[in-house]
């Protein structure tokens, strides 16, 4: 009976995770292939060539390596994994969400290091910043429901301070809408500031809004009905005043001094003026708050 030829082993150049495997069955090292991408930065590794964009590697060279060398890479990256964080351990340390903490980082000049990965210092230092942690918890943005939470009201209370004026939407975004695949709603969102200023509302018993039970109407809803009469007809002048121009115009409430800020944008012409905005309010029924309202061009 003819003797059997042993299979020879294959000897075609491995990618950086087979590479890495080999490494460890060598050295009894945790190599990941990351490290082989070290090893071929520092020179202890030539690629031979690529297979689907990536490089690859001969046995020969990955077993030519000094260990001590691959020892250095592994524990080099070991000690950075010790003192470092990823992308998203970085949002679950701080308590973040994703744009705020891209922004933030970008202004401060914090980047990532090996493997996408981020210092815990630098984390630790933005967490430590008091004016830092204030700014953002005053920009959190939350949805009506979790606004009354914050505040400890009920939603029907926020609804009143919507009708008032006292607050109103800062964003926008989508979600989906039931069980309808592919519907969504708009939701607004508000800035953690903006709710809290509710609570300077003059004249407002937060105690007695707060200790309203289930099914009793809101304290806030016989309060309103002047402030939001009043909202009403500002915002409907505002809007008047932008399509007649074909301008853009705001008008904002200041919980502080309970007055309406009329801000505008001149057209081409450098109009509307601040005169023809004060004739405009004259001769509009917008006049009967002509006490609380400021104007600013």
């Amino acid at each position: 009976m003819p003797e059997q030829e042993t299979p020879r082993a294959s000897t075609a150049p491995l990618g950086s995770h087979r590479s890495a495997e080999r490494l460890s069955e060598r050295t009894g090292l945790r190599v990941k292939p990351s490290d082989i991408d070290d090893l071929a930065a520092a020179g202890a590794l030539v690629p031979v060539g690529q297979y689907k964009g990536n490089p690859i590697f001969r046995l020969n060279d990955l077993d030519g390596v000094d260990k001590d060398q691959i020892a250095e890479i592994v524990e080099r990256r070991q000690n950075w994994r010790a003192v470092s964080k990823s992308a998203s351990g970085a949002l679950e340390l701080l308590g973040w969400n994703k744009e705020d903490f891209q922004r933030l980082t970008a202004e401060r000049g914090i980047t990532a290091g090996p493997g996408g990965r981020y210092a815990v210092a630098d984390l630790e230092k933005l967490a430590a910043d008091p004016a830092l942690v204030a700014e953002l918890a005053a920009d959190r943005l939350l949805t009506l429901d979790e606004a009354a939470a914050h505040l400890g009201v009920r939603r029907l209370d926020l609804d009143y301070c919507l009708a008032a004026g006292w607050l109103s939407p800062h964003a926008h975004r989508r979600a989906a809408a039931g069980r309808n695949k592919g519907a969504t709603v708009s939701v607004p969102l508000y800035r953690t500031a903006d709710v809290d200023a509710l609570l300077d509302v003059y004249g407002v018993d937060w105690a007695e809004v707060r200790a309203a039970r289930p099914g009793v109407p809101s304290p806030l809803a016989e309060w309103t009905r002047l402030p939001a009469a009043r909202a009403a007809a500002i915002r409907g002048f505002c809007a008047e005043l932008a399509a007649w121009y074909r301008i853009e115009v705001r008008a904002t409430w200041r919980a502080e001094t309970d007055i309406w800020d009329v801000e505008w944008t001149r057209d081409g012409a450098g109009e509307p003026t601040v005169e023809q905005v004060e004739q405009a309010v004259d001769g509009h029924s917008v006049r009967a708050y002509w006490p609380d309202m400021e104007l600013r061009a």
